[in-house]
């Protein structure tokens, strides 16, 4: 008799042998199977260290978007709740004694859990919720770098402690002009890209951008720095709503993301669009002159 999936963990790594047997760790006893997704050739420890909790591996191209990647997750996953820790993630005992109470109530199709900050010392007091256990069918979910999961239905919030704990301070400015930079890239490249390209987990909607995205890309050069600084303050308003002690630097450094990312936007736009349409027309004129 095939044992009934309840609950599958899913979880999107890139060379994390630093962490990662400690995320899996707190899983045991907690989920039914572990869908482990590697972005691109293992380089490190990872998948050594990952074979003895049985995860279903699966080495993918790289792409640096982990969301991509949870796409392709989701659509392995055979539970019928989907447990998605980053691999920099562990589940506080409290938390992993909770969930079996959590998915046996029909009232909610997710639930979030409180996951204070690390600055690579210590954490913040309390921190602001994250969505991590979802209902399989009420969840959908668009491959682009750095979306969110939608869920169809209540979202429940617990004040058990889903430990997030980089080996860095991922608040700093190197990560930002390097990790954060990184990302910026890909996120700009997906954003000035069509929509449908993008991978979907079962996504109901329109197969296009809205028009506001295609005003920001339009006006990206002049939005940049309103763009961050909006999500200075709406960071700062957020942790006031949730009573999370998210401090300035930590929301600054969010504005300045959101600043790189419309300026990466804009280049896009306006100077790696155009370079390729006449890169394409060069080539296109020189094979028309080659057969004459």
């Amino acid at each position: 008799m095939v044992q009934e999936v309840r609950i599958s963990a899913c979880l999107v790594v890139r060379n994390e042998e630093a962490v990662i047997e400690r995320c899996l760790t707190s899983l045991r006893g907690v989920v039914d199977e572990i869908i482990l997704v590697h972005d691109g050739p293992c380089e490190d420890r990872t998948l050594e260290i990952a074979e003895p909790f049985g995860c279903r591996t699966f080495v993918r191209p790289l792409l640096g978007n982990p969301e991509s990647h949870t796409v392709f997750a989701y659509e392995q996953a055979r539970g019928k709740w989907l447990l998605s820790p980053d691999a920099d993630e562990f589940l506080s005992d409290e938390m992993a004694a909770v969930i079996p109470e959590l998915i046996a109530r029909d009232d909610f199709a997710g639930w979030e859990f409180r996951s204070p900050l690390w600055d690579g010392k210590r954490y913040t007091k309390r921190g602001p919720y994250t969505l991590r256990l979802l209902r399989r069918a009420d969840t959908s979910l668009v491959g682009l770098l750095q979306s969110s999961e939608q869920v169809r239905g209540a979202i429940g919030r617990r004040e058990e402690l889903l430990h997030h704990e980089p080996p860095y301070n991922n608040f700093s400015a190197r990560s930002v002009f390097s990790k954060w930079r990184r990302w910026c890239r890909i996120q700009a490249l997906e954003l000035t890209s069509p929509f449908a390209d993008l991978p979907k987990f079962n996504y109901i909607g329109v197969n296009r951008w809205p028009w506001h995205r295609h005003v920001m890309n339009i006006c990206s050069p002049v939005l940049a720095v309103p763009n961050g600084m909006a999500h200075f303050a709406l960071a700062l308003i957020s942790a006031v709503r949730t009573r999370a002690d998210l401090n300035v630097r930590i929301a600054f450094w969010q504005g300045v993301y959101a600043t790189m990312l419309q300026f990466y936007v804009a280049r896009s736009v306006y100077i790696e669009r155009p370079m390729r349409h006449i890169r394409a027309a060069r080539q296109s004129r020189s094979g028309a002159g080659a057969q004459q």
